[in-house]
């Protein structure tokens, strides 16, 4: 094994580790001067119309703790769950070919997973296996049935 951090790792001259470090304090310290300029030369009053809240130039009223129907946030869950699906599926079907058949199997029991969901993957795995006990044994022959082939001849 090799050590982790070596003398080339933190080489300027090689690309890597340093130029992405550099590249990182540089936006780190960049947002920093921002945020201070902003809060330092920004106006500091503050009053009760400062205070409430702005929505498209119309003075709200009522109470903002409204109900949403349940449909809704079944619609965003499925959105996002499909939205996260889609996503992975493109990606694996960009790389298909490099990934073999190891990424087909992979990408197969992601989609099983999502059809049939957690809870109902065990039952679903244990009747895969019960249907492969069975394939097996209809093509095992049995030893009765096994001929030689040098006594026929």
């Amino acid at each position: 094994m090799q050590p982790a951090v070596t003398a080339t790792t933190l080489s300027p001259w090689e690309p890597g580790l340093l130029a992405m470090l550099t590249y990182g304090a540089m936006v780190f310290a960049l947002m920093a001067i921002l945020l201070f300029c902003c809060s330092w030369l920004g106006e500091k009053k503050g009053g009760r119309e400062k205070e409430r809240a702005y929505e498209s130039g119309i003075i709200p009223t009522g109470l903002a703790l409204l109900r949403s129907p349940a449909a809704f946030y079944m619609v965003a869950v499925f959105f996002l769950i499909f939205d996260v699906e889609a996503a992975f599926i493109f990606s694996w079907a960009v790389s298909f070919y490099g990934l073999g058949w190891a990424g087909w199997i992979q990408m197969t029991f992601f989609i099983v997973l999502l059809l049939f969901g957690a809870p109902k993957l065990p039952a679903l795995a244990r009747s895969v296996g019960q249907s492969m006990k069975i394939f097996r044994n209809e093509i095992k022959t049995p030893e009765s049935e096994k001929t030689d082939p040098e006594a026929d001849a």
